[in-house]
């Protein structure tokens, strides 16, 4: 399994595998991915992307990300809100989940504005 990804990875992303410390063509560059991967056991960065080679990633023939999950809206249009009993002694709803501050969410949060209330503890 790793062996194709790695050749796979060297192929496609070629400049970006260079980018790390890998050198070679494609062939010998999918081999030294390979072996790093199966040699490290602390793992190993095996691209480097620019921030603008990024959006050649996004797949879709108009270049935008699609959000939208047409099978969840499918989900959300059969609900009937109006059967669901509230209780007024419960008017807020809770969601459970806990947050850090290396949570990517909470990486970009401002402290002092929007502190991390944590109810688990």
């Amino acid at each position: 399994m790793w062996w194709p990804t790695a050749h796979h990875c060297a192929r496609v992303d070629r400049d970006a595998v260079i980018r790390t410390w890998f050198a070679g063509d494609r062939p010998a560059l999918g081999e030294a991915l390979f072996e790093a991967m199966i040699i490290r056991r602390s793992g190993v960065i095996f691209i480097d992307e620019k921030d603008e080679d990024l959006w050649r990633l996004v797949s879709h023939p108009d270049g935008k990300v699609h959000l939208a999950i047409p099978e969840m809206f499918d989900w959300m249009a059969r609900l009937d809100i109006a059967a669901v009993e509230s209780d007024p002694a419960y008017p807020i709803m809770s969601i459970a989940g806990r947050r850090r501050h290396y949570n990517a969410n909470q990486a970009i949060r401002d402290p002092c504005r929007n502190p991390i209330v944590d109810l688990h503890h």
